[in-house]
């Protein structure tokens, strides 16, 4: 009866000579397995079982609450930007798939409704997006978008083995993901990221702008296992590039064993962190030989840079890593400025912002910042080094303190020409 109305409508609209509109359907998931696959007009072409809808400009996938082990894969090859709204959609996929995927050259966005939760199995993340490259090597893959414009949806994502939460499948970088709103809750498995990249080695390429996020590594029972970053890298060698801006709330984010709260993963791995805008982040912890924010357990290089108005409530190491700052033996540079506040501790033998054990980084501290740092037990500096970090010049931190002001004028320690005029 609805396509007899439908097809009715479609006739009456054809002899009144007007345009014909596409067709907006709901998918229950319930139903099988869906594939919604980008047209390049701002519709998309829907397959579940045997039932194609070729011009469908406004998806939306339903699970009335029930939960299925059907899934959801995503493709956009075109210039155009796809949106798919879930609603309430209950995935714990059984086969060996990712409970949704997302695949293609074009951006494509996941708007949430209601509460949702995707759980994949064989080596898939919950919600997957890897990264694509051509022939060449070029990255060609669209950027994934998870958005909640009606401010009612949540999303609960778990990876199988090795996969992130939300991004890469295992051994697979991530593709670029912006998170704008919505209660995020990402769980890793094994040795993926929260949010990032996938097992042994992947990247993770991630901007937080909005929503409430929870986001934990992958982790085992085996206190000596490497694991994933929180938000960022994945265990192994996995790269970080993450910005939290705009109001963002981390609500937690930890790392599971050699790897940051929010960084990168284990072993000479580069992290890129900015911390801006109005976000805040409550809890960052790392896993055992991981930084709160910043590097990995070994080796770690990179950047974290705190500004604007951020907030960190709190940043603590994992044992032999700094708060804000290195892992063991890596080089992780900390810049913070602005209005920022930050509350940071390290782990024993790393320095609350800083160096984790036998590490160094520079240190600048500048602006109307607010900064609290404690080293951790077994000799790191509140902000410097780590333990038995080595004080020749070309090892030691380096720790720059300004003001806000442009002259901020020196200490009276009459050492300087100009010590007589208090210069």
């Amino acid at each position: 009866m609805t396509r007899r109305l439908a097809a009715l409508a479609v006739a009456a609209a054809l002899m009144a000579g007007t345009a014909v509109p596409a067709f907006a359907e709901v998918y229950d998931i319930g139903a099988g397995s869906i594939t919604i696959e980008a047209n390049g007009d701002g519709t998309a072409k829907v397959t579940q079982n045997e039932n194609v809808t070729d011009k469908d400009d406004d998806v939306t996938v339903t699970g009335s609450n029930a939960g299925t082990s059907n899934a959801v894969d995503v493709i956009n090859n075109t210039d155009d930007d796809l949106k798919v709204t879930l609603s309430d959609v209950t995935i714990t996929d059984t086969k060996g798939d990712a409970a949704v995927s997302v695949s293609g050259t074009g951006d494509t966005t996941i708007e949430l409704d209601g509460s949702n939760t995707l759980e994949s199995s064989g080596w898939h993340a919950g919600l997957e997006r890897n990264e694509e490259k051509d022939s060449a090597g070029n990255v060609v893959s669209g950027k994934l978008t998870i958005q909640d414009e009606d401010k009612n949806g949540s999303l609960d994502a778990t990876g199988g083995y090795g996969g992130a939460g939300i991004g890469g499948a295992n051994l697979n970088n991530s593709g670029a993901i912006e998170i704008t709103g919505g209660t995020i809750t990402a769980t890793g498995t094994l040795d993926g990221a929260g949010i990032g990249g996938g097992g042994s080695g992947g990247d993770g390429t991630v901007i937080i702008s909005g929503g409430n996020i929870t986001a934990q590594g992958g982790s085992s029972d085996n206190p000596n296992a490497i694991c994933g970053a929180g938000i960022g890298g994945g265990g192994g060698y996995g790269n970080a590039t993450v910005t939290i801006t705009g109001d963002a709330v981390i609500e937690e984010a930890t790392g599971g064993g050699g790897c940051a709260g929010i960084g990168n993963g284990y072993y000479n791995s580069k992290t890129d962190i900015t911390i801006s805008g109005n976000a805040e982040v409550k809890n960052a912890q790392g896993g055992a030989q991981g930084a709160g924010i910043g590097g990995g357990g070994f080796g770690g290089t990179g950047t974290v840079t705190i500004t604007d108005n951020a907030k960190v409530d709190n940043a603590t190491g994992g044992e032999g890593a700094a708060g804000i700052g290195s892992g063991v033996f890596g080089n992780v540079t900390v810049n913070i400025s602005g209005n920022a506040t930050v509350n940071a501790e390290g782990g024993a033998n790393g320095a609350g912002i800083g160096g984790g054990y036998a590490s160094a980084g520079d240190v600048t501290i500048e602006g109307g910042t607010t900064v609290s740092a404690a080293g951790g037990v077994g000799g790191g500096a509140g902000i410097g080094g780590g333990a038995d970090l080595e004080g020749n010049e070309d090892a030691r931190n380096r720790v720059t303190i300004r003001s806000n002001g442009d002259d901020p004028g020196c200490v009276r320690c009459g050492r300087c020409p100009g010590a007589g005029s208090g210069r």
